[in-house]
């Protein structure tokens, strides 16, 4: 049991530490992205580890302190973007239309040479800024 849950710790400590290195391969940078994933795995994973392992030996005391350090920094990016942070950006109270700006954004493959449809979507919004 303990080789399972060794297992596992390190399969969710690699995908911690990586992007810390601040390297650009893309394969590194790749773990920036699923960390709400990996969060929910880690609790899940520490979960188990408290209930399961007895705490007698040196390992079963260490799997749940890296688990819960790898939670503590999957935690610290994910947090600011929940509603437990203040918002940067306050609510206006202001709801007139002639108050908002519309934009669209597209990203059109240069060698798409189907233009009207986004004609049709930019007739339909008629957006402030098109970009």
């Amino acid at each position: 049991m303990y080789i399972a849950f060794l297992i596992a710790t390190v399969t969710l400590l690699i995908p911690t530490v990586l992007p810390m290195l601040r390297h650009e391969v893309w394969w590194v940078r790749g773990f920036d992205f699923p960390r709400l994933l990996l969060c929910c795995l880690l609790q899940v994973l520490l979960l188990l580890e408290l209930l399961v392992l007895g705490f007698r030996d040196p390992v079963t005391i260490v799997l749940p302190v890296v688990t819960f350090a790898c939670l503590g920094c999957q935690a610290w990016w994910i947090l600011p973007y929940t509603r437990l942070f203040p918002a940067e950006v306050k609510r206006t109270k202001n709801r007139h239309n002639r108050n908002r700006i519309r934009l669209i954004t597209a990203n059109v493959l240069a060698s798409n040479r189907n233009a009207e449809k986004l004609l049709d979507i930019v007739c339909t919004f008629d957006p402030d800024i098109l970009t």
